[in-house]
């Protein structure tokens, strides 16, 4: 089907161990459904991933050193809490084979003699090291090659391995430290969130820092590096979170995202009036990229709704263009709930900001059309109507007009 962007027939043969090492992990930990009996990942398929990084313009000396120690410990969150977020708080065993489930017999999930596990069934830091596939290297003894991922040379080589289906079946509340979930209104346990189509943005910032809702929980190693270690960082340095996950259509990778955004140390007492500010202008960012996209409809085409097609493009440009504005904006009004300052002056800019770059955006893509339907009347009449509506528009001046 032309979709091997991920899949490169022909041209990966053989691979050196620690390459082959790679790629069994990053199979087992993105491990998207693959047939009966081949299991998903203990996130799901293609999980989405975030990670605390320092700030890039920090120096050394404070906790964000740009050191590959710190830059980990960042993200370890304390056996106690990582315990006390599971079902199995209370596993004792520390046996290997409990924590690497490689190194002791496989905990098979046949549909009448298997097992599913749950996190009471394993010991918590399973979850970094899950094994949901049945897959066994072959080592042969023969000349050492040129490993095809990173052309090393004269280097023992991997070309081969057995695979079986009905490995370890992961279900239940696991809470994997590193993933940002969702609690859906029908599910018995919150999910992992997974790449979707249109990337990341600021519009996911706030579900992956401070959590959105009640529903959306940011990934523990995020919410614990604010609650205890964020406030060891200098005043005038951020650290900033990395957001990354494969898009997955069952077996097919259809994109890769991935995303940096700061992470601003927000003291508890402050997180609900900043959460209500930016959850409003994320709202009404939607709301005016929404109508952008239906003016430019209105403008390119005589009969918009007739019209099929990905749309999504101007949604894109929309978030990418506002994206600066909106991290300058959630810094100022930090300060301003910080000084106990009201909020008026950030959501008006943040409507400017809006405002401007919806008509300018408009202007630019009204024009670009295709020629055969491109009408200046009605073009014309696109644009005062988009005009009218961001001057008017009742739901943008409710969430932005508060003070």
């Amino acid at each position: 089907n032309n979709l091997d962007h991920f899949v490169h027939r022909g041209r990966v043969n053989a691979m050196c161990y620690p390459c082959a090492a790679t790629a069994l992990f990053t199979l087992q930990t993105n491990a998207p459904a693959g047939g009966s009996g081949n299991r998903t990942g203990l996130r799901g398929g293609g999980p989405l991933t975030t990670l605390v990084l320092p700030d890039e313009t920090s120096t050394a000396g404070d906790c964000c050193d740009h050191t590959l120690w710190h830059k980990v410990w960042l993200n370890v969150v304390p056996e106690k809490r990582l315990r006390s977020q599971l079902a199995n708080c209370g596993w004792s065993n520390q046996a290997p084979a409990d924590i690497f489930p490689w190194v002791g017999p496989t905990r098979t999930s046949e549909t009448k003699t298997g097992k599913e596990t749950f996190p009471e069934d394993a010991h918590p830091f399973q979850m970094y090291w899950g094994m949901p596939r049945r897959i066994r290297l072959i080592f042969p003894d023969s000349a050492n090659g040129v490993c095809d991922i990173c052309r090393q040379d004269t280097v023992p080589l991997v070309s081969r391995y057995l695979t079986r289906n009905y490995g370890v079946n992961y279900i239940g509340p696991w809470e994997h430290p590193l993933s940002p979930y969702n609690q859906p209104d029908q599910a018995p346990h919150p999910l992992p969130l997974h790449g979707q189509k249109g990337g990341l943005s600021y519009r996911n910032w706030l579900g992956l820092t401070l959590g959105g809702s009640d529903k959306a929980k940011p990934a523990l190693t995020t919410r614990h590096f604010l609650d205890v270690k964020a406030e060891r960082i200098r005043a005038d340095s951020h650290a900033r979170l990395w957001a990354f996950g494969y898009d997955m259509d069952n077996m097919k990778a259809r994109c890769w995202y991935d995303a940096l955004m700061p992470l601003y140390a927000v003291p508890a007492d402050h997180r609900a009036d900043l959460k209500t500010l930016v959850a409003d202008a994320i709202e009404a960012a939607v709301e005016m990229g929404g109508n952008l996209r239906q003016e430019i409809r209105k403008a390119w085409y005589k009969r918009p709704k007739d019209v099929k097609g990905d749309w999504s493009f101007v949604d894109l440009e929309f978030w990418q263009a506002t994206e600066s504005a909106f991290y300058d904006m959630v810094e100022s009004s930090l300060t301003s709930i910080k000084n106990q300052q009201p909020l008026t002056e950030s959501r008006k800019a943040w409507h400017a900001t809006l405002r401007r770059t919806a008509m300018n955006l408009f202007d630019r893509l009204a024009l670009s059309g295709p020629a055969v339907d491109l009408e200046l009347k009605r073009v014309s009449k696109a644009r005062r109507d988009l005009l009218r509506w961001l001057n008017t528009g009742k739901k943008v001046k409710q969430l932005l007009g508060k003070g």
